[in-house]
């Protein structure tokens, strides 16, 4: 699964589902995670998102295009397309902002049912 938002919130979904066995990408367009919180809060899941080999992490990267089955990713002036096994969870933030993802077969699923969806 890929967790776009690396603020508190989406470290939490990318910490519960790399703990849950799935391979997770954690797409941040900061140079940090989850910069709202203070280090105490994060350092856990900080520790087993960066120890886990099954989790990649992508700072300072942009998601510039969304396909069926592949993201467009922007990081230092170069664009690369990433395949993406699995759902795509974005993390607004701590202020909740208007989102465009465009046209596509999205689906907007609440989060207590999302680990209906993932097993």
């Amino acid at each position: 699964m890929t967790v776009w938002g690396a603020d508190r919130a989406g470290l939490a979904v990318a910490d519960a589902a790399a703990a849950a066995g799935r391979r997770t990408t954690l797409i941040s367009a900061g140079p940090e995670l989850a910069p709202e919180a203070g280090p105490r809060e994060k350092m856990l899941m900080v520790r087993r998102l960066t120890g886990n080999p099954a989790v990649e992490i992508r700072l300072d990267t942009t998601l510039e295009a969304v396909e069926q089955d592949r993201l467009l990713l922007g990081h230092a002036g170069r664009r690369q397309w990433a395949t993406i096994p699995g759902p795509v969870v974005v993390s607004q933030g701590v202020t909740p902002r208007r989102l465009d993802l465009g046209t596509g077969p999205w689906q907007i699923v609440p989060a207590e049912d999302w680990p209906r969806l993932t097993s």
